[in-house]
């Protein structure tokens, strides 16, 4: 070591030693997790979501100008619902003919129990006491007539004859199927508009289209009815006129469920309209605001691009970021290193934080995914960025856990197509989750910890918002997810 002599004014001369700075060591095991944790990130970082498409929101304004980059087919989702309602709207309405619902049933007991009045009379009983049964169901089914005068003018001999004649008219037109004539008139309240239905029969499976017009309507029976028994009982009009009207009823029933159901499989086969985008076209205008339908063609076209790259191209790429990457990584060492944290060699707690930080990384791919197959643009929103840092910070705490948080975001970002806020939130993010991740063992704790993320969460959603100049609209739910 080097040495130089100093004279103080009122001492001997002093011996002055430099102190050399020691070389910190770091161990192969510590090599070996790095690159680990590099090559398995670097492996993560496919784009599942379409590429820039996911930095963009429903309702926001578009940055830049995007033109076809290549030829690509993609979906036109205006055009496939409006063809679909269309198909929704040329469904004909479901409806069930019941003829149970008529009241034939009651007349066969009054019928029957008109006969057995008549026997009691033929037998030398009153008229009071014969008919005082037949009264007694007549009132039980709300039929008002007096059964001594029904006694009188539908004689025992034409019983029969009305049964017969009755069922010979009315049975055919309730399994045609009876409306009433308002629902004629009003397509049952705008359920059939078109004026056509789909009758369900009794007895059959398949569904038979008629027009409302052809439909019979209760009044219209009542009057079939009515004439075939004058001319049989031509002196009781008055009586069988109270019994059409109790008998005939509707016997047609909407069907909700049927056509809810019929609905949906008409909606489910339209295909999806299929549009050719050529090399050039214009797909967003900087200014414009972004559609659902925008988004979706801005994914088919990250996704086209994506496929036309070849070999070269696509390994270029990936060479890029993964010397990205390593930058970041190095750096980050480098960080450890000048603050001679001893995490550097311990190697239990690099597995650790390689296991969680690979463990979230396939979490937010997996988000990504879904997003991407389920059309949720906000998917950004809701990646796991302090579940890293959290769970090192419980486990094993220090600057380990900031390390590890600080490389996720940016792993994050890369993803994301070098989105520069999603580095800053997970920077911010990891943060608080060491600061509020200490103490977890009460919890009030955890849940102040939940809280405070969630809002720094909540608070991006506001500041992407305003500097997309989004519609007031799409903030809440934006804000929710992230929160």
């Amino acid at each position: 070591s080097k040495r130089r002599f100093r004279r103080d004014r009122t001492a001997s001369p002093v011996l002055v030693r430099r102190a050399t700075p020691h070389r910190v060591h770091i161990p192969f095991q510590t090599w070996l997790i790095a690159f680990v944790i590099w090559a398995g990130s670097l492996g993560l970082l496919h784009r599942w979501d379409g590429g820039a498409a996911t930095t963009l929101v429903a309702g926001q304004l578009a940055p830049s100008s995007i033109s076809a980059e290549v030829d690509f087919i993609a979906e036109d989702s205006q055009r496939t619902q409006l063809a679909r309602d269309a198909a929704v709207q040329a469904v004909i309405p479901v409806f069930r003919v019941d003829p149970g619902q008529l009241r034939m049933r009651d007349m066969t007991r009054v019928f029957d129990e008109l006969s057995q009045s008549h026997g009691r009379l033929a037998g030398g009983m009153a008229a009071a006491e014969a008919g005082a049964p037949l009264g007694r169901l007549l009132g039980e089914i709300g039929i008002k007539l007096d059964p001594a005068q029904v006694l009188q003018f539908i004689p025992s001999n034409r019983i029969e004859t009305a049964r017969t004649t009755l069922d010979a008219v009315i049975a055919p037109l309730a399994n045609r199927g009876i409306v009433t004539t308002t629902d004629r008139v009003s397509g049952f309240g705008g359920k059939a508009a078109q004026g056509r239905v789909a009758l369900l029969l009794p007895g059959t499976e398949g569904l038979v289209p008629r027009l409302l017009a052809e439909l019979p309507t209760v009044d219209e029976v009542r009057m079939e009815a009515f004439r075939s028994l004058m001319d049989e009982l031509p002196s009781s009009s008055n009586l069988w006129m109270v019994f059409l009207r109790h008998v005939i009823e509707p016997t047609v029933r909407y069907e909700p469920d049927l056509t809810r159901e019929r609905m949906e499989n008409a909606r489910k086969a339209v295909a999806p309209v299929q549009v050719t985008f050529r090399r050039g076209t214009l797909l967003v205008e900087a200014g414009e605001r972004v559609t659902e339908s925008s988004l979706a063609t801005l994914q088919a076209h990250a996704q086209a691009v994506e496929a036309s790259l070849d070999v070269t191209s696509s390994l270029l790429g990936l060479i890029g970021k993964g010397m990205l990457l390593a930058a970041f990584l190095f750096a980050l060492g480098g960080i450890l290193v000048a603050m001679r944290a001893p995490v550097i060699a311990q190697p239990s707690r690099l597995r650790l934080a390689g296991v969680v930080s690979l463990g979230t990384l396939a979490l937010a791919n997996g988000l990504l995914f879904f997003g991407a197959k389920n059309a949720f643009t906000l998917v950004q929103f809701t990646l796991p960025f302090a579940l890293a840092p959290l769970l090192i910070t419980i486990l094993s705490p220090g600057i380990l856990a900031i390390a590890t948080g600080f490389w996720v975001s940016a792993c994050l970002a890369v993803m994301l197509d070098y989105n520069l806020p999603i580095l800053a939130l997970g920077m911010v993010v990891t943060s608080i989750a060491c600061l509020t991740g200490v103490n977890l063992q009460r919890r009030a704790s955890a849940i102040r910890c939940g809280l405070l993320i969630g809002l720094v969460q909540a608070v991006y959603a506001v500041c992407v918002g305003l500097l997309n100049q989004q519609e007031v609209a799409s903030l809440p739910g934006q804000v929710g997810v992230a929160f």
